[in-house]
């Protein structure tokens, strides 16, 4: 027994205490002017749990606000096991919140049963004696609307004698409390964070319409959840008659049109303005004025980094023809000789001191700046012969290449590599000098004498050809 009434103690305290919060606005709400003091309302569990409403809501009268509970308080009916005795109790994590209720069981079947019986008739009344609201006047919200100002000035200036407003929409309010308590941890100074946390979001999407008259009309539309500010609206306009020199004042949020004149065809609209816009006529003369300013839009693009795989295939015979070309088999045999570093050995006495690069085709002769030359294999020793002339000894007209523009050298290894690629007609000779002193082909043209060049590559080159193997094979294009 003593246990059983310490329990029951706590229950009615905790009741005590809540009850005190929950029905402080509802007597408050009841109390009337007078003397007289509103009935005491025992804090016990109602036989039904009743529909959670706002606690406050427009148009129904305060008096007829029913105690409110949290959703986090559960409503239970249970039956005993003997199955004569019914218990109502409501609890807040196992802690009973009101009174609970004992009844028969039949008197819990009388009960309900009556209060049944009264939210049938209710909601029958509801639905087909009361007349039902339409779509629209379930979402026009709070409408203020003043009597007739007897006012001529009122009445010329607004051009009406009632003032209305319309407000719909609704806020919302998102709270939550989150309360951290951790045992067995060393926490230090710098990392003391708060154990209790209040966290709130409020959203907000509302639509103020107002009237003024006949001339003059109020628009406020705001939504919190908008992605843009720009697309929030607040706008203020003047209308007068058609007789007026001022036609209309708008402010807040404005659009500008130009139409296309009788001078000017082309025509344009600018939205997204926020300032004031007039409009006046005088006469025949219409006149806008602007003052505002762009509200734009603001993007952010974030790009992370990835890859793109593509698969190209490219055979051995498909390299760069025509590019690069060794000035002699002895730079070719050197260009695979490296160090134990991997680096290339460059002999001293093979460096390309000096260069001349010719280029020879097809009706060169027709041209003034080309001369004409013999293109041999071994300019030390040639056979300048008419009867020797062949694919790798020729005599033709050529023209010279410009260094650092037509080709580039690699004076070292001994190379050099075109900037446009040579075509099949074409023949490539050269004449240089080494540090060793020793000229391969005449460096200085006479135009007296014909000239021996050393030949690189020959007119439509075979591998049969002994210059063959001076082109580079292994360089691809990807």
């Amino acid at each position: 027994m003593v246990l059983s009434f310490t329990k029951r103690s706590k229950c009615v305290g905790w009741a005590t205490i809540l009850s005190i919060y929950f029905l402080f606005f509802p007597l408050s709400a009841r109390a009337e002017v007078g003397l007289r003091l509103p009935p005491i309302r025992i804090p016990v569990v109602p036989l039904v749990d009743t529909k959670r409403l706002p606690a406050f809501s427009i148009g129904v009268p305060l008096s007829r606000v029913p105690v409110q509970y949290p959703r986090a308080f559960v409503h239970s009916v249970s039956i005993d096991p003997t199955g004569q005795y019914v218990t109502i109790a409501q609890t807040f994590q196992n802690w009973n919140v009101c009174l609970p209720q004992y009844l028969s069981l039949k008197d819990y079947i009388t009960r309900r049963s009556t209060i049944e019986t009264q939210n049938q008739w209710t909601e029958y009344v509801r639905t087909h004696v009361t007349p039902t609201r339409t779509a629209d006047q379930e979402t026009q919200g709070i409408t203020i609307e003043t009597p007739k100002i007897k006012s001529e000035a009122f009445r010329r200036v607004f051009g009406g004698e009632t003032f209305k407003l319309n407000v719909t929409g609704n806020i919302t309010i998102d709270g939550g409390l989150s309360h951290e308590k951790r045992k067995g941890r060393v926490i230090q100074a710098t990392d003391r964070a708060p154990s209790t946390n209040f966290k709130m979001k409020q959203t907000q999407r509302f639509r103020v319409e107002g009237k003024i008259g006949e001339n003059v009309s109020v628009l406020v539309d705001q939504d919190s959840e908008r992605p843009f500010e720009f697309e929030n609206a607040m706008k203020l306009q003047y209308t007068s008659d058609e007789d007026g020199i001022i036609q209309k004042i708008e402010a807040g949020n404005i659009s500008l049109s130009l139409p296309s004149t009788r001078f000017v065809t082309f025509s344009a609209q600018n939205t997204g303005l926020f300032g004031v816009k007039s409009q006046m006529k005088i006469g025949k003369l219409d006149v806008t004025a602007i003052a505002s300013m762009e509200k734009g839009q603001k993007n952010r693009k974030k790009l992370t980094g990835g890859k793109d795989e593509s698969r190209q295939e490219i055979h051995d015979y498909e390299y760069k023809r025509g590019t690069y070309y060794f000035l002699d088999y002895y730079y070719r045999s050197q260009f695979t000789v490296l160090d134990d570093k991997g680096r290339y050995i460059v002999d001293p006495s093979r460096i390309i001191t000096k260069l001349e690069v010719y280029k020879s085709d097809y009706n060169y002769q027709n041209n003034v700046d080309a001369f004409q030359a013999w293109a041999v294999l071994e300019p030390s020793d040639p056979n300048t012969s008419e009867t020797n002339i062949s694919q790798e000894n020729v005599r033709e007209h050529f023209l010279r290449l410009e260094p650092n523009v037509d080709y580039f050298i690699n004076k070292n290894l001994g190379y050099i590599y075109m900037n446009m690629p040579l075509q099949e007609s074409e023949i490539l000779a050269v004449a240089y000098k080494d540090s060793s002193g020793r000229e391969y082909g005449t460096l200085q043209i006479d135009s007296t004498k014909t000239a021996v060049l050393k030949l690189i590559k020959p007119r439509t080159p075979r591998p049969s050809d002994k210059s063959w193997n001076l082109e580079w094979k292994n360089v691809y294009s990807l």
